[in-house]
């Protein structure tokens, strides 16, 4: 027998030609055809077995052999390429679970593994398919702290404060938004009657500035009248529309009074200083400094009301007085004029409860009394003061104002 299989083998290769060469075969049932572009079939008895186009991989389809384009192996690139898939849990791509550069498919988990030191960096989790609520959780570059984002069909709470909804997210009054490792806080806060929204500036600018749009991270607009410094009470900065570091506005309140300045491209030009009040001595007291650099000068005007009461009596009185002062090489001159009732007069210097503006004012018993001086105590500044009297034995003696700065680089402070 061994002798005739070899004497027949050498049939073989004639055979296999004839069989490629021939483009249908048909023998015991057995249909084998063969066509252009390497596609071939077999069929035995009425069931067709196809091997498909080039690397489509066969499956069973009904109980019969089929392929398809759109399912495919590449040996050469080691791609396999499905147009749907299911995987099921503990399916791995790209390595061991928690492997460098993987996919890692868990029961509730996509986790995308990078090229971190720490497993499963990036992880797409679904915490109730039921009700559709899925999360993104990302945790930090340590692994052990997840960071947690949440998209839900309907509007639900997520454990921290934080609803979201259709178009919306809700932070409840226990959450807080913050910017630069909580430099900046915002929050909804309940310790406030009633309860308000607030956003806390930290001590790194102490500022929060409204610019255009397009000017974000593109200018340095530095920190208005804090120049390059932080600010040393919270400070709203409204800028122009021109990349100027001068041009802009600023609301603050300096522990003393409410301020408004604004700035043009060349200094500071204008200031008012809101809601003033300084307690008075019936000897010159000292209401408001008016400081100026060296080599300018700045002029400004108050307007005020000066109380005296002793909880019977009420003493009161409502006037102006205009103050200008000059820096020269560190030598200030100063003065303060008053408003005199008669058209074309020049204000008074010094000016006193008659050339204010004040007429005779309102008391209900008594008199009050005072007069305007300026000195050039403070460094690079004038200082203005006033000296009341009252006929009553005072609980009370203050004066309360408004200041606006008109013009020069100075600044006002209350004293």
């Amino acid at each position: 027998m061994r002798k005739f299989l070899q004497r027949q083998s050498r049939f073989l290769p004639y055979i296999l030609a004839f069989l490629t060469a021939s483009p249908v075969l048909t023998w015991a049932g057995i249909l084998v055809s063969g066509g252009a572009g390497g596609s071939s079939s077999i069929v035995i008895g009425t069931t067709p077995i196809t091997g498909g186009g080039d690397t489509q991989i066969l499956y069973n389809s009904g109980g019969l052999i089929s392929s398809e384009a759109a399912f495919t192996y590449d040996p050469a690139t080691n791609t396999f390429t499905v147009d749907n898939g299911v995987f099921n849990t503990g399916a791995n791509f790209g390595g061991v679970a928690g492997a460098t550069n993987s996919i890692n498919i868990f029961a509730s988990n996509i986790c995308l593994e990078g090229s971190g030191v720490d497993a499963f960096e990036t992880c797409i989790r679904v915490v109730n398919p039921t009700v559709g609520d899925a999360i993104v959780q990302i945790p930090d570059f340590a692994g052990a702290v997840t960071r947690t984002f949440a998209f839900l069909e309907a509007a639900q709470t997520v454990t921290g404060g934080l609803t979201f909804s259709d178009n919306s997210f809700d932070f409840t009054s226990s959450a807080n938004l913050t910017f630069n490792s909580s430099e900046h806080v915002f929050r909804f806060a309940t310790i406030n009657t009633p309860d308000s929204l607030q956003f806390g500036l930290g001590n790194l600018s102490k500022s929060f500035h409204i610019i255009e749009a397009a000017d974000v991270v593109v200018f340095d607009y530095n920190n208005a009248e804090c120049l390059t410094s932080a600010c040393l009470d919270p400070t709203l900065i409204i800028h122009s529309a021109n990349q100027d570091t001068q041009e802009y506005l600023s609301f603050s309140h300096d522990r003393r009074a409410g301020e408004i300045r604004a700035g043009n491209s060349t200094q500071l030009a204008s200031q008012i200083s809101l809601g003033g009040t300084v307690a008075l001595a019936e000897s010159a007291t000292a209401v408001f400094n008016l400081m100026i650099p060296s080599g300018s000068g700045s002029g400004a005007h108050i307007t005020y009301t000066v109380d005296a009461d002793d909880g019977t009596d009420f003493q009161s009185r409502s006037g102006q007085v205009h103050v200008s002062g000059v820096n020269k090489a560190g030598t200030e001159t100063c003065a303060v004029y008053g408003i005199d009732s008669v058209v074309g007069v020049v204000g008074s210097a010094n000016p006193i409860q008659t050339q204010d503006g004040s007429g005779a004012g309102t008391v209900s018993a008594g008199t009050l009394t005072y007069a305007w001086t300026s000195a050039t105590t403070p460094t690079n500044g004038c200082q203005f003061l006033l000296n009341p009297v009252s006929s009553l034995t005072q609980t009370t003696l203050k004066i309360t104002g408004v200041v606006i700065k008109n013009s020069g680089t100075g600044f006002v402070v209350w004293q």
